[in-house]
């Protein structure tokens, strides 16, 4: 492609192009054949232009580089959960205890509270939830003929209901391992524990060393087994979501493309412009005269109003009597629809006492049990059951246990009340503010559980309420503690 410069130089330009106003008139462009291209001959977008003393065309547009990889994603947040388990060997103190399962490590601790030296046996939950929990030990005989092995779980120091469960050892070193997976529902500073009983003193959960029972000679180094492993783990909800990972680098852009050079033809010559012909004169009409309105008649004159006497008001004629009520008419009677199904029997309801309670040591009334109180409704058959966790700082002192309630058709319950290691109270509650008392305290300082259950059809809505109290009216009064609660449940209309 060729450019022919035709501009005069002027001033101080000499040679030199006069400006991009002037381009098109001032220069010629012509291909390789010698042929002169108009504007419309040169390709669409490529142009030239004046950079200094040199002619340039377009700067090209390389392709934009890929774009970098993603970051990871950031993991999920860790939710509460634990591992305990104990290196010793712990066997069965008395046939007739329930005896609670102490851990002496702490394996993994994350919204899970675990001491080995105050309350070793607790395992306390954190923050309120649903939490899964797993444990297994190994049972075994070191004596004696077959014996059986009872294990469960306590939450707060009450038996969580159907959590038991047992194994047989049939002879010595007949080792069982026992396992168990329950999902408990808990509130911030809840505890947990597994408890054990057994029908013969020679049962134990064995723990065994780390290189075997004979010290290594029975095969390769192994880990140690502990006597029993514990973990917990939430499951009710989701982690936070962690952090995202940073996002990767963006490619490099790509090479730019190569300058393209195109003619731009020359601009035809704009025509001349002809004169404007010249305005003709307005034309100017006359506007004829208005004609003259003609004269408005007269108005005729108004007549006289008349007016007239009015005449006075008559007196109000005399109020007739009233006439008889017509009878009244026959009452409709329409047929009565049939009685409508019975609704289903709603769920069971529960109640917790939140704090411990005492009573005055001068006193063997009854007392409400704080927060422990059902509305029952007329009309409803209920099941219900209470479980009070009580103690007394003397053994010559027992728990008294009663209920109030509305009146029924049906009310009947029965209590039980430890008196020692090996005995009870039991009683009847048939009537409202009755009780059935307790002649002692197994031993001093100790948390025990006495149990109200029954049926109740009331009569009259109201509410049915656990009582408590004192035996005697001495210098060491009874003390109701948090955990107590109850059950009630619609079983019927």
């Amino acid at each position: 492609m060729a450019v022919k410069h035709s501009t005069t130089a002027t001033g101080g330009e000499s040679g030199s192009l006069r400006g991009e106003s002037a381009w098109n008139d001032d220069h010629l462009f012509i291909d390789a054949t010698g042929t002169t291209l108009s504007i419309g001959q040169i390709d669409a977008d490529l142009y030239l232009k004046r950079v200094g003393s040199s002619i340039v065309g377009a700067t090209g547009i390389g392709q934009t580089g890929a774009t970098g990889p993603t970051g990871p994603t950031g993991g999920g947040g860790n939710m509460p959960n634990g591992m305990v388990s104990d290196a010793t060997t712990q066997n069965i103190a008395a046939t007739t205890t329930a005896q609670a399962i102490t851990f002496d490590t702490n394996e993994v601790l994350d919204g899970i509270t675990h001491s080995t030296t105050v309350n070793p046996s607790r395992i306390t939950i954190d923050a309120t939830g649903t939490y899964l929990v797993t444990f297994s030990m190994v049972a075994n005989l070191t004596s004696g003929v077959a014996a059986t092995l009872d294990f469960w779980m306590r939450q707060n120091g009450v038996d969580i209901p159907r959590s038991n469960s047992k194994t047989s050892v049939a002879t010595v070193d007949d080792r069982r391992l026992v396992t168990m997976t329950a999902l408990v529902v808990a509130l911030a500073g809840d505890y947990i524990e597994v408890m054990m009983s057994g029908d013969s003193p020679s049962l134990q959960i064995e723990a065994i060393g780390a290189t075997g029972s004979t010290g290594g000679t029975d095969g390769p180094v192994r880990p140690a087994v502990p006597s029993i492993i514990l973990t917990v783990n939430r499951v009710d909800e989701t982690g936070p979501i962690g952090a995202t990972g940073a996002t990767g680098p963006t490619g490099p852009s790509g090479a730019t493309g190569p300058t393209g050079v195109g003619t731009t033809g020359a601009a035809g010559a704009t025509g001349v412009t002809g004169p404007s012909g010249a305005t003709g004169p307005t034309g100017t009409g006359v506007t004829g005269a208005v004609g003259a309105t003609g004269s408005t008649g007269p108005s005729g004159a108004t007549g006289p109003t008349g007016a007239g006497v009015t005449g006075a008001v008559g007196a109000t004629g005399v109020t007739g009597p009233t006439g008889p009520s017509g009878a009244t008419g026959p009452t409709g009677t329409g047929t009565t629809g049939a009685q409508g199904p019975t609704g289903a029997a709603g769920g069971a309801q529960y109640v917790r006492m939140q704090d411990d309670m005492a009573t005055s040591v001068a006193t063997t009334a009854l007392f409400t049990a704080s927060g422990c109180t059902f509305a029952v409704t007329s009309g409803n058959k209920y099941a219900f059951k209470f479980w009070a966790l009580w103690r007394c700082n003397v053994t010559t002192n027992g728990f008294k246990v009663g209920l109030n309630f509305p009146a029924a058709i049906v009310v009947a319950a029965n209590a039980r009340i430890p008196t020692s290691a090996t005995a009870q109270t039991l009683g009847l509650i048939t009537a409202s503010g009755q009780s059935v008392t307790g002649t002692a305290t197994p031993t001093s300082g100790t948390t025990y559980q006495a149990l109200v259950e029954g049926i109740i059809e009331p009569s009259a809505s109201g509410n049915l309420v656990l009582m408590w109290g004192n035996e005697l009216a001495t210098t060491a009064a009874v003390q109701l503690r948090r955990g107590t609660g109850g059950r009630l449940e619609v079983i019927g209309t």
